[in-house]
């Protein structure tokens, strides 16, 4: 299986495999740690991964090429909302198609962040690409323990005819089956108005925290489609701009300034995620943005005037 750097699928075994290696332990750039961030992990397992780099075209070539008929799969995070927040650039989720089509690849899409978050049709719809298969979490549950594995007929042959196990104490359970109908009903009944709403109160949100961190000369730098964003803070001297890849988001992160801003943001009622990811969902209303910045602000002036670089 090639997952990409960065990229989160869970926690069992497989699904952090070359999840968020330290610098020192990154691999080359054409050959990226298949490292796990867990003791105990069996190393067949590893062995049974390929790496490669988020947002690289030309790189995940290399990497198809290099294990020609060996990769059963391609799975990855449509956004990849774990480390940072980064959307495919220009090319990168139709090269995947692309190379699944020619190499008898099946295409997983790991929905569970984004699924429903970018509308109806999820953001496989909303950035014009079809997976094989699909992992869908979180939302589809509106809060309960549900999540679902969707794709095409072909894909469920074997689970279909016996071949394959597919078995659970809760499959099928009537609270979760009855709460994602409910979700599920509200999410299509809004129409196109979904995520279009969600989408303009998160770049309203962007906005004003980059507006207050200009005031306070801090280096914050919020980046995403709206909807779900990163606010990066970025280290001395690290240039501004987008960030694409896991790598880049390693170096030029400032962890431990974005923690001090965190908590001051926390003291004033707002709580940011501590990987500094921002969500925005149906419950926002424009009076929560409002809220959120206007309680930020005193938030924003005391890190600028308290925070002092560690020595």
């Amino acid at each position: 299986i090639l997952k990409f750097e960065g990229h989160y699928h869970g926690w069992g075994d497989e699904g952090l495999v070359g999840y968020a290696p330290p610098p020192g332990q990154w691999g080359t750039e054409d050959d990226p740690t298949r490292l796990h961030p867990s003791k105990g992990v069996i190393p067949e397992v590893l062995n049974t991964f390929v790496v490669a780099r988020w947002n690289d075209p030309a790189h995940l070539r290399q990497r198809v090429a290099e294990h020609h008929d060996q990769i059963a799969a391609i799975i990855f995070e449509p956004v990849l909302c774990n480390t940072g927040c980064m959307p495919a650039v220009a090319g990168m989720l139709e090269t995947i198609r692309e190379l699944c089509d020619e190499n008898g690849i099946v295409m997983i899409a790991d929905e569970t962040i984004t699924g429903f978050r970018f509308g109806a049709g999820c953001a496989q719809s909303y950035y014009g690409f079809t997976p094989d298969l699909t992992i869908l979490g979180k939302a589809i549950g509106g809060g309960v323990p549900f999540a679902a594995l969707v794709g095409k007929e072909k894909m469920f042959a074997k689970i279909m005819s016996g071949e394959v196990v597919h078995a659970g104490t809760l499959n099928a359970n009537p609270l979760c089956l009855s709460a994602a109908k409910w979700c599920l009903d509200e999410v299509i009944a809004l129409g196109d108005k979904h995520p279009a709403s969600m989408i303009a109160l998160g770049e309203q949100l962007m906005a004003g925290l980059s507006k207050l961190a200009a005031q306070h000369d801090i280096p914050l730098q919020p980046q995403g489609p709206g909807l779900v964003f990163h606010a990066t803070m970025l280290k001395p001297g690290a240039p501004a701009g987008p960030i694409t890849n896991y790598r880049d988001y390693a170096l030029r992160q400032d962890a431990p300034r974005w923690a001090h801003l965190r908590r001051c943001l926390l003291e004033e009622g707002v709580r940011a995620i501590e990987r500094g990811l921002w969500f925005i969902s149906l419950a926002h209303t424009q009076a929560d943005i409002d809220e959120a910045l206007q309680r930020a602000a005193p938030a924003f002036a005391r890190h600028a005037a308290e925070w002092k670089a560690p020595c």
